[in-house]
């Protein structure tokens, strides 16, 4: 018998990067949408604890890009989600669901946590002269799956969205 000892650990290690690669946005290093919502959905149907999943949106930032441009959007997206990143744990879930909208899940955390999360983030983007609309849905009772829970906080988020721009039409006067 004739046999081949190889060391595979370099073919893991390449696989294993591959894999990351495919799971992150390339600019924020977030899960991308089709990860995050992958990963909620296991930790909802294993751990029915008291959770918490936001949809953050970036009020208007097309205008930044189309102002300042692209390169300085890309340049305070990697800042703001690197600095958003440190009011998260390590096992709570961040995603990039598209160009300025984003998601965290939080788990196993209380109301008043994420509410500071969220007071935190709005006051990261808003030291930046951004707005953003935030919306909240919690789950801790379990059987509901990540689409339903992603719908009931974007419909959250978009009523913050409507409340923002109401409140600028009357500061305007309009």
């Amino acid at each position: 018998a004739i046999g081949i000892l190889s060391n595979i650990d370099e073919d893991k290690q390449r696989a294993q990067k591959l894999l990351e690669k495919a799971q992150r946005d390339p600019l924020t290093q977030y899960y991308n949408k089709e990860t995050a919502q992958t990963l909620i959905q296991d930790w909802l149907s294993t751990q029915p604890v008291q959770n918490a999943l936001m949809i953050i949106d970036i009020d208007d930032f097309k205008i930044v890009n189309d102002t300042l441009g692209h390169l300085f959007g890309d340049a305070f997206l990697i800042e703001a989600t690197s600095r958003i990143r440190q009011l998260f744990r390590s096992e709570d879930i961040l995603g990039r669901v598209g160009g300025d909208e984003f998601l965290a899940y939080v788990t196993d955390r209380q109301d008043p946590a994420v509410r500071k999360c969220v007071k935190d983030f709005v006051s990261i983007v808003g030291s930046a002269g951004y707005s953003v609309a935030v919306g909240v849905a919690t789950e801790s009772a379990g059987g509901i799956d990540v689409g339903a829970l992603c719908r009931k906080a974007e419909k959250r988020m978009y009523l913050d969205k409507e409340e923002h721009y109401r409140v600028l039409r009357e500061q305007q006067g309009r």
